[in-house]
């Protein structure tokens, strides 16, 4: 990265294509300076060296390294990483694409996951200290979720090592980004760090979770593993290793991968469409699609065409007409090329949608400024589900125009934007500017201010019936800390507010008190469940919402 330099460990893994593309993961404070928050360029990573095989022959190790270090492949570029300067905020991943497919005769093994985020009993870590040949570290008690970085919760496996017949399991530097398995041999997590050395053998050690990884750190395909490692949104949630080269070990395999119609819909006629995949190792040439809608009649349709192994194509469905509401709809595949389908769990499909009241309809408008790359944004909904997402966009000195419409139904939302710069839509020559207006036209979120730092967020809520409440931008100062919290938290800033209400995700009332000219204060909800929280606090000239993490452990 720049002028420095040093060894990590990682491994090749595969995706639910099982196409074996030569994806490495690893820890993100590999490709993100922990200290400086420096990003290695495009030309370090043309650099970087991977290398395979490096491992003793025998269980004990060698004199000298000899030929251990002749297999490698140079160069990759990036894909994803969790981009929190070495899990300080997340969970500390780095997913690369290697320039060049290992050889053959380098025997490259792309190893399988599980984004489930239950605890492991038991299992090894495959990892490389000081840069030395393969050694394993093997735990056999239950692993514990827990926060490196104190910011986010539950982003991290602890683990402590075990005794074994040849010493004691430890990690030491260069051992970082090395997969740490279950008992299935699933890479469930990746190290971050810990205090575990030859000295401190009962140390703990902690890994970013690969569940975290999934979908956790971010909103967008830079910063989660899921769009690259289930690229046609499977839902799959293990997936076990092969070595290459891959192929599919199953005759007929057709799967229904995704249904593009779900989430809120301005409009009673909706073409619905999904995505057929074959699986197999036979083309597919015909496949029959039977879909049911709010659980009534079954509806069929025959598709044909042609696909080879992994590929894909999308296959539209009659338009439906649907009333206000909540709907669903279930598309399942079979009869691929009128035999017997080899694999029927990927078969199924369902999906939810809500069709909205043309009240629901919001606008938003996005200038990037001149360094849209930095840029990235979500809206989500009391629940924290994200509804629609964007960026990051690309560097243009005249900037980037970003126009899309949303359909909401009636709740209360938090639209965040992101700077990964860290000084908000600040630009070299051209600042950035947002706001999201109603179908009346009303602004009920902009900019507050330019320079937000590493982001901003405003809440609003739509409800037809009262109408949208006034956001105070003089209630923007007002920060709650620390969170995610045990129950304790401070507020600050909070002077122009004149009182503040608290409620859960479910928006039952916890409590509401007065604010006059109270600049300071402390709300205790440690005896309140664990999960959203919202603050909201009201002035005279309007109101302001922030969300908050509760672990109080009940």
């Amino acid at each position: 990265t720049g002028t420095n330099y040093g060894w990590c460990s990682g491994s090749l893994i595969n995706n639910a294509n099982m196409d074996c593309t030569p994806y490495i993961i690893s820890a993100d404070h590999c490709y993100q300076d922990d200290v400086s928050g420096a990003i290695s360029s495009g030309s370090d990573l043309s650099q970087w060296m991977f290398y395979f095989q490096y491992e003793s022959p025998t269980c004990s190790n060698p004199v000298s390294e000899g030929t251990l270090g002749n297999n490698s492949v140079t160069g990759c570029s990036f894909v994803a990483a969790s981009l929190d300067t070495g899990g300080n905020s997340g969970s500390d991943f780095v997913l690369l694409k290697l320039n060049n497919t290992p050889p053959l005769s380098y025997i490259p093994y792309y190893a399988g996951w599980s984004n489930v985020n239950t605890a492991a009993h038991n299992g090894v870590d495959i990892h490389h200290p000081s840069g030395d040949i393969k050694k394993i570290s093997t735990y056999t008690t239950t692993l514990q979720s827990v926060s490196w970085g104190n910011i986010a919760a539950g982003t991290h496996w602890q683990v402590q090592w075990a005794p074994t017949v040849s010493g004691n399991g430890v990690t030491e530097p260069g051992s970082s980004g090395s997969p740490i398995f279950d008992v299935n041999h699933h890479i469930i997590g990746t190290l971050t760090g810990g205090s575990s050395d030859c000295t401190a053998p009962l140390q703990n050690d902690f890994f970013g979770k690969f569940a975290y990884h999934w979908t956790s750190n971010g909103a967008t395909a830079n910063k989660r593993l899921q769009n690259w490692l289930d690229p046609s949104n499977t839902g799959i949630q293990t997936l076990d290793g092969q070595y290459g080269p891959c192929s599919s070990s199953v005759g007929l395999d057709a799967a229904v991968t995704a249904i593009q119609q779900s989430g809120p819909i301005c409009n009673s006629s909706i073409a619905i469409s999904c995505t057929l995949m074959n699986y197999g190792n036979q083309q597919l040439v015909q496949d029959s699609l039977t879909f049911v809608i709010d659980g009534g009649s079954p509806q069929q349709l025959v598709w044909s065409g042609s696909l080879n192994s992994f590929q894909s194509t999308t296959v539209a469905l009659p338009a439906q007409n649907f009333s206000t509401g909540l709907h669903t709809i279930t598309i399942t595949s079979s009869a691929p090329n009128g035999g017997v389908d080899g694999n029927p769990v990927n078969d199924s499909r369902t999906s939810t949608f809500s069709v909205v009241a043309p009240t629901g309809q919001y606008s938003f408008f996005l200038q990037t400024g001149d360094q849209g790359s930095q840029i990235t944004w979500e809206v989500a909904d009391q629940q924290n589900n994200v509804l629609y997402s964007g960026g990051p966009y690309t560097d243009n000195a005249s900037g980037q125009i970003i126009n899309q419409s949303w359909c909401l139904p009636v709740a209360c939302y938090t639209f965040t934007i992101f700077s990964a710069s860290g000084n908000g839509l600040v630009g070299n020559s051209l600042s950035g500017t947002y706001n999201i207006k109603n179908n009346s036209s009303a602004v009920v979120a902009q900019l507050q201010t330019l320079n937000f730092g590493n982001s901003e967020s405003s809440n609003f809520c739509h409800n037809p019936g009262l109408g949208v409440a006034n956001i105070d931008a003089a209630l923007a100062s007002i920060s709650i800390y620390p969170n995610p919290s045990s129950g304790i938290y401070t507020i600050s800033d909070a002077q122009h507010a004149t009182s503040v209400t608290v409620t859960d995700a479910l928006g039952r009332l916890i409590m509401t008190s007065a604010m006059k000219d109270q600049s300071t204060r402390q709300i205790d909800l440690s005896a309140e469940e664990s999960g959203v929280h919202f603050f909201k606090f009201t002035s005279d000239n309007g109101s302001m919402v922030r969300k908050v993490i509760l672990n109080s452990g009940k």
